[in-house]
């Protein structure tokens, strides 16, 4: 794959190589992690899209020639969800396309990408911000990760006190403006990302004016404000995500609750598939995750959090590795925890469908996002990642009790064992990523191996 040059046109992915990958094949000698079929050791791709899952014997009578994959007992497994942070004036359309190479090799198939932009920056006679972000953009769309855009936006004023409100505001709806150019590169409206610290400067019981507020007074104006700045970024069909990590989780909890309630009384909350997301929101007290019930929002960690908590509770929640990182590392993070452990399947999860279910939905202006695959059933989209492991079980928090299951009744798909705190497994080694049934990384030892004949 040849990245997109600065100032080019970015190139699309090579034709041939498409062509090559969109004949019918079929997986054999592996482990396939699915729900619907958790026993399955063989898959069939077939134009883009998953068309069989089950065992080796019945896959070779389903059609007349299949171009034949030996996995060699890999796991066959969902693609993971990552997290790409940027600052844009660092980054062209070649280093986009380069970064996403890198996510690739390290088994995503989707990301965010986070282009980081100063309120300074709106100021753009010449237009030269809107160009550089239409450029990485489009950059990032042609490459076959499936990315999900979105400008975070930092230095919102230098200010503290209710006087800075208003040029917060001022910046979050230039902002909003400029994107309306962008939308057309990225196929589908980008996303915003913005930090509460700055979103809601510190408010004071008295400002620079010599103002005197009440804490009550204080919290209103938080929350008007808040609820301002959300129903601009929902009118508009974006996703909002909000950087609360350093803040008390009760706080954050409290404001968001209201924020919400006040949004709904006006008929202005954010479409069901573009929820709010919550990056580094964790709490060590179940109050704080109970507080966010009926918010509708969904979190996001980047690093090993309170995840079992969370998920009994009830507040979805996903985890993003940063950049570069081995992902199961970060899903052995949160099953060895002492605190709020889980088990690898849900860690797992949490990388995967829970990720994608936080991400905006698809709609008519970003087929892209049809390559999407939480899961590997029949009929959804062959992406997917190839991983060999030293050893495949069904493991809980507790080390004691992880084996392998052997009872078909149970219809739990297998993962890598990740061993204990004090005896950790090798990681799984990646030998290629697939996204709508095209090879988009992979190592020699993942090359197709021939031709099936019925």
């Amino acid at each position: 794959m040849t990245s997109a040059q600065a100032g080019q046109e970015p190139e699309p992915f090579p034709l041939e190589h498409q062509a090559r990958e969109n004949i019918p094949r079929l997986l054999i000698d592996g482990t396939i992690h699915s729900i619907a079929e958790p026993y399955s050791e063989a898959m069939v791709v077939d134009d883009g899209l998953i068309s069989w899952l089950g065992d080796p014997d019945t896959a070779g009578r389903l059609t007349d020639r299949l171009e034949r994959q030996e996995l060699g007992r890999g796991l066959v497994a969902p693609a993971f969800v990552g997290r790409l942070d940027r600052d844009l004036e660092s980054l062209d359309a070649g280093g986009a396309a380069a970064a996403l190479d890198v996510a690739a090799a390290h088994g995503q198939g989707a990301l965010r990408l986070m282009l980081g932009v100063s309120a300074e920056e709106l100021d753009d006679p010449a237009g030269q911000l809107r160009t550089r972000l239409i450029e990485v953009v489009k950059a990032a769309r042609w490459h076959p990760v499936v990315v999900l855009p979105a400008v975070r936006m930092t230095g919102l004023t230098l200010e503290d006190g209710p006087h800075a409100l208003h040029e917060v505001r001022v910046a979050v709806r230039r902002l909003l403006d400029l994107l309306e150019h962008v939308d057309d590169a990225a196929g589908a409206p980008v996303g915003v990302e913005l930090r509460l610290a700055e979103l809601i400067p510190e408010l004071t019981p008295q400002d620079s004016a010599g103002t005197s507020l009440s804490s009550e007074d204080v919290r209103e104006l938080a929350v008007e404000h808040l609820v301002t700045v959300s129903a601009a970024v929902a009118e508009e069909s974006r996703q909002l995500l909000l950087e609360v990590g350093g803040h008390p989780p009760a706080a954050v909890a409290a404001l968001v609750a209201e924020t919400r309630r006040r949004l709904q009384d006006r008929g202005m909350t954010p479409r069901p598939d573009r929820p709010t997301v919550l990056v580094d929101f964790d709490s060590a007290h179940r109050q704080d995750w109970e507080a966010l019930v009926g918010t509708a929002v969904h979190v996001l960690l980047r690093r090993p959090g309170h995840l079992g908590l969370a998920l009994s509770v009830g507040i979805p929640t996903s985890v993003a590795p940063s950049e570069a990182a081995d992902p199961w590392q970060l899903i052995a993070a949160h099953v060895h925890r002492e605190e709020s452990p889980v088990s690898v399947r849900a860690a797992f999860n949490a990388q995967t469908r829970a990720a994608h279910r936080s991400l905006p939905a698809a709609d008519g202006a970003a087929p892209a996002l049809a390559a999407l695959a939480p899961q590997l059933d029949p009929g959804a989209a062959a992406s997917y990642t190839v991983w060999e492991a030293e050893a495949l079980a069904v493991q809980t928090p507790d080390s004691r009790t992880a084996a392998w299951s052997t009872d078909a009744r149970a219809r739990t798909p297998l993962l890598p064992y990740l061993g204990t705190v004090d005896e950790p497994a090798v990681s799984p080694v990646l030998r290629a990523t697939v996204i709508g049934g095209v090879e988009v990384h992979g190592t020699a030892e993942a090359r197709h191996s021939g031709t099936e004949d019925s």
